[in-house]
């Protein structure tokens, strides 16, 4: 278990060939830790801690004919149960960042979130009632589950690891810990989500806005797209700033990277929105919409051309060209939508920070493809007049 680079287990005879190849080597070693880390290395299974290189039983325990790390003394105890603890951690598929990486999975392909959440409290409750039925014998795996459990959820895992207590199944004892670690994690979350404003909406409602206000957008995009938000808000019959709030209440029931890549810049764009007067709802470009980046762009309309740009023309594939485009599109001389002074860097330093592009470069080359020219055009005459009063 938890070899550096798993390999297709060996045949017997291949096993003690290889003991006899690495035990000069090994031999040499005084440190403990060193014979810890020299077993790892070797693709040796961290949980057998000795290997004989004889088959005949009654000479197995000469020294010449084995290899161990079994630990004879309470610092090696110790020695061992962190080594074993750091390598469970690095390499074994079922870790507390694999299980909330699995959530998180769950909640972005559309698992509802509280029901989700709740089965999976109520799977981790019954495999801890299944292993409490055995007798706490110290030995048995499946008590030993539970005493990683319960060690973790009372504070008490770093006395296990700094004490002469020994459990043969570290890998069920350190199991344990990583589903009551998940299950605090889980009772957090559902808290968050059962706990969220109910003010007009319920939380399923809530929860059923924020999904049509995320859209089609997954939680990877480079650039999430807004052109479904205003058909989102006429359904609902909600203000720019209800569904803000629905989003930030709801922020619970997404991943990480979904609030920061998608959830983020929709909340940013709904605050761009000016709700029109009665008699001026036929015109949506009578009101002046606010500048949030004066430094970049010229005016309030400057800003929401190049939403909309960024919108209908900027792909995760092509980034630094589409952004390119818009860029010397905008700063054209003629229009200058972009201010002057802004240089490429510091247009590319204001996409990092206000839009998590993670564009290495600083320089932007300018592209003028065809098939923009058309989506270009419809967003400038939209714009322009206003831009250029």
């Amino acid at each position: 278990m938890f070899p550096a680079i798993p390999k297709p287990p060996l045949s017997p005879e291949e096993r003690i060939e290889k003991i006899i190849k690495l035990k000069p080597e090994f031999d040499k070693l005084s440190d403990y830790k060193e014979k810890l880390e020299f077993w790892y290395t070797n693709d040796m299974d961290i949980s057998i801690k000795t290997y004989g290189i004889t088959d005949e039983e009654e000479k197995r325990d000469l020294p010449e004919n084995n290899i161990t790390i079994y630990p004879n003394n309470t610092e090696e105890v110790k020695a061992y149960k962190k080594f074993y603890r750091q390598i469970f951690q690095k390499d074994n598929f079922n870790t507390l960042e694999t299980s909330v990486a699995r959530y998180w999975d769950h909640i972005d392909k559309g698992a509802n979130p509280i029901p989700y959440t709740k089965n999976v409290l109520k799977e981790i409750e019954k495999e801890y009632a299944d292993h409490n039925k055995f007798p706490n014998t110290g030995f048995n795996s499946f008590r030993s589950y539970c005493n990683g459990f319960d060690a973790s959820e009372n504070g008490q895992m770093e006395t296990f690891l700094n004490n002469s207590s020994f459990h043969e199944n570290l890998h069920s004892f350190f199991t344990g810990e990583v589903h009551e670690k998940y299950k605090r994690f889980l009772v957090k979350q559902l808290s968050k989500l059962e706990n969220a404003n109910p003010e007009d909406f319920d939380v399923n409602e809530k929860l059923k806005i924020s999904y049509k206000l995320i859209g089609e957008n997954e939680s990877n995009s480079v650039s999430p797209v807004f052109h479904h938000i205003k058909e989102v808000l006429s359904l609902y019959k909600i203000t720019p700033m209800e569904a803000r709030e629905t989003l930030l209440d709801m922020q619970g029931a997404n991943s990480p990277q979904m609030n920061t890549n998608v959830v983020g810049p929709i909340i940013r764009f709904l605050e761009q929105i000016k709700e029109p007067k009665q008699n001026e709802r036929e015109s949506p470009l009578n009101s002046v919409p606010e500048n949030p980046h004066p430094i970049i762009f010229k005016n309030g309309y400057a800003y929401q051309m190049f939403l909309e740009l960024k919108s209908m023309t900027v792909k995760k594939r092509s980034i630094v060209a589409d952004y390119s485009f818009i860029f010397h599109k905008m700063k054209d001389k003629g229009l200058k939508a972009i201010n002057r002074i802004v240089t490429e860097p510091e247009f590319v330093n204001f996409l990092n920070r206000n839009f998590q592009t993670d564009i290495s470069g600083k320089k932007l080359p300018f592209k003028n493809p065809d098939h923009k020219q058309q989506p270009y055009m419809t967003i400038l005459n939209k714009y322009q007049d206003n831009i250029l009063k």
